[in-house]
């Protein structure tokens, strides 16, 4: 409540303090989702106001096209699947799986030089329930069309660049840790669903708070390589590197599959507050040019 308060107060100043929002979501997150409704499209320069998105959506309508059969396809299968976590009345999970299945076939109809990816309906069901299938069309065509571009071309080649920078970056915080890394020869794609669905897949459970949380980071940072960052934050807390050390040295160390298992259930296990996520991640100022210049790059 505390926190809401301070958001209305910096909304109903005569010149909105983006820069302000911005630390707020990215230090501390936002505490409601009224807050995010609020914050989150003027993020995303994206107007909610009634009479803009009802005209979009009637010009949507009327020049709607479909995605390919294809892309039709993985949408319907991946919809199935969705809300599942949710305990609600059944013919409200059916009609709230409808509604997600409609969504996205709007977006990647309207959004032809785009490619879905499974994965993305973890997004899209952050965005439905916090703003409704109407509200959330324009928000989700804003960022799949910007700093979330990458994931939908026709392959991961650029995620796998961005991905490639992940050991390098912690190598700058902890070198014993990378060398570590290194020696297993494990690779960085044990933090895909994590890159591309900013946690959403991996953070599930509601009230998805902690989801919400990455996505306050993210989107107010509007930085593709956010995620990462959050990712090698949860790479380097204490508990978790001197865990994985304790395993790799131990006297029946871990073959390949295995520590790609211990990496992946390092980066997914829910931690406490969302906080231990996000408050020591590395500045992204100097890390990314320090990481390409790891990489020769």
């Amino acid at each position: 409540q505390q926190m809401d308060a301070e958001i209305n107060l910096i909304l109903n100043e005569e010149w909105i303090d983006i820069d302000k929002l911005r630390q707020i979501s990215i230090n501390r997150g936002l505490s409601s989702a009224n807050a995010r409704r609020l914050v989150w499209p003027l993020f995303l320069n994206v107007s909610l106001n009634d009479a803009e998105v009802s005209k979009k959506t009637q010009q949507n309508t009327a020049e709607d096209v479909a995605p390919t059969m294809k892309t039709r396809t993985q949408i319907h299968i991946d919809a199935i699947r969705s809300f599942n976590e949710l305990n609600f009345y059944p013919p409200l999970q059916q009609r709230m799986r409808e509604d997600i299945e409609k969504l996205e076939n709007k977006i990647f109809g309207n959004q032809q030089r785009i490619y879905y990816f499974q994965g993305y309906d973890d997004i899209c069901v952050i965005f439905m329930l916090i703003f409704g299938e109407k509200n959330a069309l324009p928000l989700l065509e804003r960022i799949s069309t910007t700093f979330h571009l990458h994931n939908h071309e026709s392959s991961f080649t650029t995620l796998i660049k961005h991905l490639n920078f992940l050991f390098p970056l912690i190598s700058l915080y902890n070198l014993p840790l990378f060398r570590l890394l290194e020696e297993t020869g494990v690779a960085s794609d044990f933090a895909v669903s994590a890159m591309i669905s900013w946690f959403a897949h991996d953070f599930s459970q509601p009230p998805y708070r902690l989801a919400q949380r990455v996505f306050d980071f993210v989107i107010a940072s509007q930085e593709p390589l956010a995620p990462l960052y959050i990712v090698a934050a949860m790479m380097l807390q204490k508990e978790s590197f001197e865990k994985f050390f304790q395993i790799q040295q131990g006297e029946f160390s871990a073959d390949f599959s295995q520590t790609h298992q211990i990496l992946r259930k390092m980066i997914t296990k829910q931690p406490h507050t969302p906080e231990l996520m996000i408050s020591d991640y590395p500045n992204k100022s100097n890390s990314w040019s320090d990481a390409q210049v790891s990489l020769g790059r």
